[in-house]
């Protein structure tokens, strides 16, 4: 998996990797389309829009949380 951010350059939508995302303490990030999110590379299957799928979060304090997120097909 990879986390990735992004953000428009001179009108044109770019992303990037990232190694982190900084969560400061009683604050949320929300993962979405457009800003942080999270993309899945070398698949040993493809996924279907609208199933549901496993992730494993690691965080520095409260080590490793997995949940349940929808698979979404972000095209428009």
């Amino acid at each position: 998996t990879s986390t990735t951010m992004a953000g428009a350059t001179g009108g044109t939508m770019t992303m990037r990797e990232v190694s982190e995302i900084m969560i400061p303490a009683d604050s949320t990030v929300k993962l979405e389309p457009g800003g942080y999110h999270i993309m899945l590379i070398e698949l040993v299957a493809p996924l279907e829009s609208g199933e549901t799928i496993e992730v494993t979060l690691t965080f520095e304090n409260a080590g490793e949380r997995t949940i349940t997120v929808p698979v979404q097909d972000d095209a428009p």
